[in-house]
């Protein structure tokens, strides 16, 4: 018995060579790369015309040129050498490396689809990013200009109402409240932009003594005193929203340099 184990021993590598035994089996990162469902059919295909596989094979159930007929995900283990052969064809059709085809047998490198779906991943979150950077953006700027108008408009108010009487005029207060709300969100956009030039300029304007005291103060004055008044307060607001409207449209151009999720203007 032990004579028959010994020849049995000698005589094994001499028959798996017959039989076409592969050295070792394919590489799980072969066998990821080729099984796979949306690259099974090509793989099959692959083998047929390699003479691996006979006609009629599909990607479920694979007839081997032996006449044996196997299960396609088992076809690594029953076959390893017609499956690398196959597999590595396949891989290079595929990802053909530049210059020279790889030895067949070795293990195809799944490098290139990490690296493109890796590429793609990342410069879909990039995008959507910039998406969502400019939508941010936009929503400042039109709250500028929403706030830019609301503090025109009740300095109107105020203008018409001193032309007509000169009394206590409620609506200093509320114009005022508009001016402080557009000097936060101008504030804020200088935080995203320190290099602007329009938002200091913007905040200096709002922040004129000189027009918030005839604003606030009803003074007894002449007719063409008072008139002269109110033509500077119309001006001061009608440039205060053309400034505005300019800060608005650089921040809609401006290319994002920062992506913010929140606190910024157009998450209040």
């Amino acid at each position: 018995m032990a004579g028959l184990s010994f020849v049995l021993a000698l005589c094994m590598p001499v028959m798996e060579r017959a039989q076409g035994a592969p050295t070792e089996r394919p590489s799980d990162e072969m066998v990821v790369y080729c099984l796979i469902d949306e690259r099974r059919v090509r793989l099959v295909e692959a083998a047929i015309l390699l003479g691996s596989a006979r006609t009629g094979s599909t990607p479920e159930r694979l007839h081997l040129a032996g006449g044996a007929v196997i299960d396609v995900r088992s076809w690594p283990v029953v076959s390893p050498d017609s499956f690398g052969r196959a597999c590595e064809a396949l891989r290079s059709a595929e990802y053909p490396p530049p210059g020279s085809r790889p030895q067949a047998g070795a293990a195809p490198s799944i490098t290139p689809v990490l690296i493109s779906g890796t590429t793609g991943v990342l410069l879909t979150f990039m995008l959507m990013e910039w998406r969502l950077a400019r939508d941010r953006r936009r929503a400042t700027a039109d709250r500028l200009r929403a706030g830019g108008v609301r503090f025109r408009r009740a300095v109107g108010v105020i203008v018409n109402q001193r032309l007509t009487a000169v009394t206590v005029h409620p609506d200093a207060v509320a114009c005022l409240a508009h001016r402080d709300d557009l000097s936060s969100d101008v504030a804020k956009v200088l935080l995203d932009e320190p290099g602007s030039s329009i938002g200091p300029r913007v905040l200096k304007m709002l922040a004129d003594a000189t027009m918030i005291d005839a604003l606030t103060t009803a003074r007894a004055q002449s007719s063409a005193q008072r008139q002269a008044t109110m033509r500077a307060l119309t001006d001061w607001a009608l440039s205060v929203e053309v400034a505005v409207e300019q800060l608005a449209r650089a921040v809609e151009k401006a290319f994002p340099t920062r992506l913010r999720t929140n606190g910024g203007v157009a998450d209040r």
